[in-house]
């Protein structure tokens, strides 16, 4: 998706700003055009939403300034230079309100910028969901050059200034606060925003896969960033992945195992975006910190190719009074290849567990290209961070729940390591943490 750089605001669109326009789209097509994970060109982004006084509320102007060049230049210069690939006016477009969640592509700020906590992503049916997003703080190695040692805690003025969201502070802390505990230190700050990120960007991302059939499709709101800052991104500044990337990795992935609850029931569904129809099997459990399971559901599945099912339910009566001491569970293993697709989910909000110290342990090990931290606990871990102490962008793997008794591997990309770095260098300046 390559939007033309035309964004939220009006254009001039005759004379030599049509010109203008035509060059450069001629030399963008013509550059762009061979890339292999090009899939479609868009005039604008919420241009066309501006004018029909659907997104600030303005008066508008008698015309739709920038409408020639997106209706008549830009698929012009499409159709000429890279005529095998579609071209959509503007972003969001469809019917008499642009962001009509029944027609076309869809943006979905209401969360953020209306209702705030992310649970309400459920509550959206659109066709396709173009751009949505979470805001989180960058890393502590993005914040480190922007502080002095003084600035470095979560309220701190530094903190303050530092913020893209354009919320109000108190406001954007209490998205996060709403889940997860109030942030005090900086490293709080990182913790508990990154957490928060990544759970509304699987909310949302997850329910959207699920409405398969009615819903195509989700890209959200952004990339990367340009200064140390709290923003929608998801890797900062310093090129640190924050936790909603890592959980990317998983949402994202084209077989997703989901769940989702409804009242005392807990539903399991399967999301196969490949082209092979799949089997294997489903286990939902409730389990308690310690590892015991208060009950368990299996069954066998077959969700067909391109395609999505609900598989199993479990009844959750079994976590009646205990429901601040378990996590559910579900685990999906395929019969051809033994892959397994996980889920997790909490009866309470995460700030409300009832945690003990986990006993987390670490071995590190070197291979070749990467390096591999192995993780062990003895009671339930949520959200495992690891870390180099002044050494960013360097984990592959992250953000992970480790269940009792079970084990997880990290992996670090040694080419971002220091030159010579042993397993011991790595073991120096590891740092781990949990909830």
């Amino acid at each position: 998706w390559q939007d033309f750089p035309y964004a939220c605001a009006y254009y001039p669109d005759t004379g030599e700003y049509e010109e203008a326009s035509r060059i450069e789209a001629t030399a963008a097509v013509r550059r762009l055009r061979n890339h292999p994970s090009l899939a479609m060109w868009c005039g604008n982004n919420e241009c066309h939403q501006v004018h029909t006084g659907k997104w600030t509320g303005e008066s508008v102007p008698p015309r739709y300034l920038g409408e020639r060049l997106y209706h008549e230049v830009l698929p012009e210069v499409v159709r000429k230079h890279d005529p095998g690939r579609p071209y959509w006016p503007s972003s969001p477009f469809g019917g008499d309100d642009p962001n009509d969640p029944n027609t076309g592509d869809r943006h979905n700020w209401d969360v953020w910028h209306g209702r705030g906590d992310w649970v309400h992503y459920t509550e959206d049916r659109p066709r396709f969901v173009s751009e949505f997003g979470f805001a989180s703080s960058c890393a502590l190695e993005a914040w480190k050059p922007a502080m002095e040692p003084q600035d470095m805690y979560a309220h701190s003025p530094v903190a303050r200034w530092h913020d893209k969201t354009g919320k109000g502070y108190e406001t954007y802390i209490g998205f996060t606060t709403a889940h997860f505990p109030e942030p005090v230190t900086l490293e709080d700050l990182v913790y508990y925003t990154q957490l928060n990120q990544a759970e509304a960007l699987k909310c949302g991302v997850d329910h959207y896969r699920r409405l398969k059939g009615r819903c195509w499709g989700t890209m959200f709101w952004q990339l990367n960033d340009c200064w140390p800052v709290q923003s929608w991104s998801v890797i900062d500044y310093a090129g640190d992945p924050k936790a909603a990337y890592h959980a990317m990795q998983r949402f994202y992935n084209p077989i997703l195992m989901s769940m989702v609850r409804e009242d005392d029931v807990l539903h399991a569904y399967v999301v196969n975006d490949t082209a092979k129809d799949i089997r294997g099997t489903v286990t939902l459990r409730i389990e308690n910190f310690e590892g015991a399971s208060l009950d368990k559901e299996k069954a066998v599945v077959f969700v067909k190719a391109n395609g999505v099912s609900r598989v199993a339910s479990l009844h959750l009566h079994e976590a009646e009074g205990h429901e601040d001491q378990v996590f559910l569970y579900g685990r999906l293993r395929l019969d051809e290849t033994n892959e397994e697709y996980e889920d997790f989910q909490f009866l309470v909000e995460p700030k409300d567990l009832k945690l003990a110290d986990p006993g987390l342990k670490a071995e590190v090990t070197l291979e070749q290209g990467w390096a591999s931290i192995r993780l062990t606990t003895r009671w339930f871990a949520p959200y495992v961070w690891a870390r180099l102490e002044g050494v960013p962008g360097v984990m592959m793997t992250n953000y992970m729940h480790i269940r009792p008794g079970k084990e997880r591997i990290y992996h670090i990309n040694r080419g971002r390591l220091p030159e010579g770095w042993t397993a011991d260098d790595i073991r120096g300046r590891l740092r781990l943490r949990t909830l």
